[in-house]
């Protein structure tokens, strides 16, 4: 039997190992033919694009689709592997040179980009960001956003719509005389990633063909993990056993708290004009957090164009000394120019990177949605390439029973930070909704601390070195800043502490008039009754969730969450596409960070969110982020129609 065995399993290895061979070569042979211009391109009857390469005697077929489930044209497409395409009914398609593309492109520069040497224009197309302006000469140059000179001032933005719109218009007219569709070849700057661009005569729309991308090998395994964290208690021998202790009694918490009964009351109760006596409600909350207010400003930047660009400054002005603490340093190839620039960096001041071990390790075996350039090969291990012919220290976050340092907080020359949903990768810079919020004032000397204490637990002395750090701990801000300071409150979710969760259900209880919630992941029951009770109360409450998120098991949860909220008569949205925010808003009060609604961030994670009452910065968050998102999102009415396996996943969700 065990002979039997052995022999299925060598069979299941060759299989997979041919299996990876032809996914290979087909990668290989579409590589080789584009660059070589040495492929047949077709429409089929569904209107998508085939395309055929012969190579020594062998037929390769690939696919790239130009419309999504609503038959409505995409804006990019991939070319990917179609070993059964049907090579019937294919009509095959004009093909224009990359002279012609390239002659179009010139002409929409020449026009855009300003003749005054000192202005520049900004473009963020094609998931690239770079700075087109002219030299003394008045010739054209192009720069990344990183090398762009300083004394280009950017005097506009053109964005994939914006620069799409003027470059259909160029188009249309070099293809007026054209009665069929047609392809353009690109400039050979463009063709590793981007080779082809389709153009629709009669509906005039342009796609943009990528080549698929396959992503590089990650060595790192569950195993590895396991290794990793039973010699982790050699060094934190007393965090590894509290963690296990407070980890077994939230898993038995939220079982018994499972499970919430949709009241009968009448859900179109009067809306109160109350709002929450914050006064009284900080004195509740008071007696249930580690920390008091600190002094600090604010500032929201919402989604990876505006927290990037900042961040990318901060590196680039820093003086003195950058700390980085993230869950995930991704390995794709914006995380890589971020180490780089922070590579580079080192030279100059001290740097920190402490990035948590499964956060960084599963993002690395995961690709992102948007296209890397071909050729480009990952690092195996992010950290280590950060410290790879650089001064970079860096530090990974143990994870004992796959509990995870959940953080993201920056600080540059202790004077100002970032903190909020962020990690570092292309996904947040392009793909997901987000939001960083930037501080300065006394609040960063805490961040300062957190850090030091987080930098030191994660060293070879571990739990010593931490309890060490905690006894020392001087949150001294000796910085003053123009910026109007207000009252922020920190709290944690931490070993032994379970604030975020205790202040979100005060805060919910104490409400009169309004909820909003903002969260990827809503998974917990207790929350859940909450915001059922108070809604029957006659509070107004919303929640936010992604149309789609980025777990398949947290989305089963979302579900099952959505239709107890729904038959309560709670409003909830679903936002476009993938929404990362972590914000709430309670009457007058406010809270953001790293914190999801799930048991994981409310009981057993790593996890800091600020909390604050200022009415002009309530305000200002309430109308950048909440009204505009709910703007954008779509009600749901009905229920989702749930069968057993989704009420399965939602117990399992319940439980991360």
């Amino acid at each position: 039997m065990k002979t039997f065995f052995r022999i299925l399993s060598l069979l299941i290895f060759v299989f997979l190992v041919s299996c990876s061979n032809i996914e290979k070569t087909y990668k290989n042979n579409l590589s080789k033919g584009i660059s070589n211009n040495k492929i047949n391109i077709f429409e089929n009857n569904d209107g998508n694009l085939a395309f055929k390469i012969e190579e020594n005697g062998k037929s390769f077929t690939y696919e790239a689709k130009l419309f999504d489930e609503n038959k409505d044209f995409i804006t990019f497409s991939f070319i990917e592997i179609s070993k059964n395409l049907s090579m019937n009914n294919l009509r095959e398609i004009k093909v224009f040179s990359n002279d012609n593309w390239e002659k179009i492109q010139t002409e929409i520069f020449n026009e855009l980009i300003p003749r005054n040497s000192n202005e520049g224009i900004l473009f963020l197309i094609n998931f690239f960001e770079f700075v087109g302006y002219r030299d003394s000469e008045g010739d054209i140059v192009f720069k990344s956003l990183e090398e762009a000179p300083k004394n280009i001032e950017i005097v506009e933005k053109f964005d994939d719509k914006k620069f799409n719109d003027f470059t259909l218009n160029k188009v249309e007219e070099f293809c007026k005389n054209e009665t069929g569709n047609v392809i353009f070849l690109t400039s050979d700057i463009e063709k590793s990633q981007m080779p082809y661009v389709y153009y629709n005569t009669k509906s005039k729309k342009l796609v943009s063909i990528y080549n698929s991308y396959e992503g590089g090998e990650n060595h790192q395994s569950i195993s590895y993990l396991l290794v990793r964290n039973i010699a982790g208690l050699i060094n934190n021998p007393v965090t590894v056993g509290g963690r296990l202790i407070f980890y077994i009694y939230n898993s038995a918490a939220v079982l018994t708290t499972q499970g919430v009964k949709v009241s009968k009351e009448s859900h179109n109760l009067i809306k109160s004009e109350e709002i929450m006596d914050t006064e009284s409600f900080l004195k509740k909350i008071s007696k249930k957090v580690s920390k008091k207010p600190y002094k600090g400003s604010l500032e929201f930047l919402i989604d990876g164009e505006d927290f990037f660009h900042d961040f990318i400054e901060s590196i680039k002005n820093a003086e003195k000394q950058i700390l980085i603490r993230t869950y995930i340093f991704d390995n794709d190839d914006y995380a890589v120019k971020i180490a780089d620039l922070l590579k580079e960096k080192s030279n100059e001041v001290e740097v920190k990177v402490l990035m948590d071990e499964i956060g960084s390790m599963t993002a690395a075996i995961t690709n992102p949605a948007t296209p890397m350039p071909l050729g480009f090969n990952p690092p195996k291990r992010i950290d280590k390439y950060l410290e790879k012919n650089s001064k970079v220290k860096t530090r990974t976050a143990k994870n004992p029973w796959f509990t995870v340092d959940h953080n993201k907080v920056m600080l540059f020359d202790d004077k100002y930070a970032y903190m909020g949903g962020m990690n570092i990768g292309k996904e947040y810079r392009y793909e997901w909704h987000d939001m960083m919020i930037k501080t300065e004032g006394p609040i960063v000397g805490v961040l300062r601390e957190d850090f030091e204490e987080a930098w030191a637990h994660a060293g070879v002395l571990g739990d010593l070195s931490y309890f060490g750090k905690m006894i020392t701990r001087d949150e001294t801000y000796k910085f003053e800043s123009s910026k109007r300071y207000i009252d922020i409150l920190p709290i944690y979710t931490k070993t032994g502490k379970t604030e975020i969760l205790d202040v979100t259900l005060q805060a919910i209880k104490d409400s009169k008039k309004e909820i909003i919630i903002e969260s990827a992941y809503f998974s917990d029951d207790k929350i859940l009754k909450e915001l059922v009770k108070a809604k029957n109360r006659g509070v107004d409450v919303t929640i936010i969730l992604p149309y789609w998120g980025n777990h398949n098991i947290m989305n089963a949860g979302n579900i099952a969450k959505a239709n107890i909220l729904i038959k309560s008569g709670i409003k909830v949205y679903l936002y476009p596409k993938m929404n990362h925010v972590k914000a709430s808003l309670f009457d007058g009060f406010a809270m953001v960070g790293t914190a999801n609604y799930d048991k994981f961030s409310m009981r057993v994670n790593q996890e800091i969110n600020f909390c604050f009452w200022d009415k002009e910065t309530v305000e200002t968050l309430k109308k950048s982020l909440f009204e505009k998102d709910i703007d954008k999102s779509m009600r749901l009415t009905g229920e989702f129609q749930l069968n057993f396996e989704d009420y399965i996943w939602e117990k399992i969700a319940n439980q991360l």
